[in-house]
C-alpha cells in the first residue's frame, strides 16, 4: 500500500510545547488569545520588528476593546512574550473649543470655529445601524 503526501502551502512557525504551557500559564482571556494569535500571525519568527497596523484595525480583526487591547499589551510585555516599540503618537486638545486666528499661506489671517459638537461630523458605533446610533465624536 503506497500512502500519498500532501504538500501544506503556508507559513510555519514553531510552537514549542514550553511555549504552550507559558502560555496556558498566563491565564490569558479570550481577547488576549485573539490578540496573541493576530500578532503571531504578523511576526511568526520574532527575528525583527515588524509595523503593526493602526489601532483601530488591530481591534476590528479581533473584536476587541480598546483599553483591553493596551491591557493585552502591557500583560504580553511583562510576560515577555511580545517587546513593543512606540514610536510616537498624536495628540489633540478637545477641551477649549474657541474660535482661534491662522496664518493662511497668503498670508491672511481666517477664523476657525471650532465648537461642539454643532460643527463635529457625526459617526457610528460599532455593530450599530446608522439611524440607531448617530453621536458626536466627543461621547
Amino acid at each position: 500500500m503506497t500512502q500519498k503526501t500532501q504538500k501544506i502551502q503556508g507559513t510555519f512557525y514553531a510552537f514549542t510545547p514550553q511555549m504552550g504551557q507559558r502560555l496556558r500559564e498566563a491565564n490569558l482571556t479570550a481577547a488576549e488569545w485573539k490578540l496573541w494569535s493576530y500578532l503571531v500571525e504578523i511576526d511568526s519568527f520574532g527575528d525583527r520588528y515588524f509595523e503593526c497596523p493602526d489601532i483601530l484595525s488591530i481591534m476590528q480583526v479581533c473584536n476587541i476593546k480598546k483599553t483591553t487591547l493596551y491591557k493585552a499589551i502591557a500583560k504580553f510585555q511583562s510576560l515577555e512574550l511580545f517587546d513593543f516599540q512606540n514610536k510616537g503618537f498624536f495628540v489633540r486638545n478637545l477641551g477649549f473649543p474657541q474660535k482661534r486666528k491662522t496664518v493662511r499661506e497668503n498670508g491672511n489671517l481666517s477664523e476657525n470655529s471650532e465648537t461642539f459638537p454643532q460643527k463635529r461630523k457625526p459617526f457610528r458605533k460599532f455593530g450599530k445601524s446608522t439611524a440607531e446610533t448617530t453621536v458626536s465624536r466627543r461621547s
